[in-house]
């Protein structure tokens, strides 16, 4: 899909490669330039989803409850 070549699957050294040959395909999508950048995104869509999450829950609880 994104062009990139995996010679060998589950090997390390060509997994790591893959990967990054995707994040620089990627990176004016995800607007990543570094590690760094990446890392920080990858908190705060964690925690996003965490927040959207609970308040479905919270949702979800309200309505059955009531």
């Amino acid at each position: 899909r994104w062009g990139v070549k995996l010679e060998t699957a589950h090997r390390a050294q060509d997994d790591a490669k893959a990967c990054g040959e995707l994040l620089l395909k990627m990176a004016d999508k995800i607007d990543c330039f570094t590690l760094d950048q990446l890392l920080t995104k990858q908190k705060i869509l964690e925690w996003q989803n965490a927040h959207s999450m609970a308040l479905l829950k919270q949702q979800t609880s309200f309505r059955v409850n009531r």
